[in-house]
């Protein structure tokens, strides 16, 4: 991975590392790739652990966080890994609106939110700003969730279902 090692916070990397990126993909695979930083040990201790069961010795066999940042890199990822797609481009995107102000804690919560329900709800209600973007990087059509955020929609989709 060609990006840096630190994983700035949200606020952080938006003034501090706007230059790295000059295309919303590549500012996708720079929020992959802090996210992928993240999870390298936990990568690391799987392989680690599998190769003990398979072989007996325990050795780290793949660089799975390179191996997943060149997958989405060659665009040969859809919707295999939604926790890899969804949560950088809910972060790319929030990095992209140059005039938004990032709120810790209430945004993470909003990712982190949508991140669990899209791929796996049929239904994902939540606030407007939150589904305007999730309805501009098709996520709710690429893992078939319908998503509303206003209380006449909301209620429309229930009644739908009764």
């Amino acid at each position: 991975m060609a990006h840096s090692k630190r994983s700035p916070s949200p606020v952080e990397s938006k003034e501090d590392f706007k230059h790295e990126n000059k295309t919303f993909d590549e500012m996708f695979l720079s929020e992959l790739c802090g996210l992928l930083d993240c999870y390298q040990p936990i990568f690391e201790q799987v392989s680690s652990e599998l190769t003990e069961m398979e072989h007996g010795k325990s050795e780290a066999l793949e660089p799975w966080a390179g191996l997943i940042y060149q997958c989405f890199k060659l665009n040969k990822i859809t919707n295999e890994l939604p926790f890899f797609r969804i949560f950088p481009t809910l972060f790319s995107l929030m990095r992209w609106n140059k005039g938004r102000k990032y709120k810790d804690g209430n945004d993470t919560l909003d990712v982190k939110h949508a991140t669990c329900a899209l791929p796996y709800c049929d239904y994902f209600f939540t606030e407007n700003e939150l589904k305007s973007m999730i309805t501009q990087s098709q996520l709710d059509t690429a893992f078939d969730c319908i998503v509303e955020s206003t209380p006449e929609g909301i209620l429309g989709e229930l009644n739908k279902i009764i």
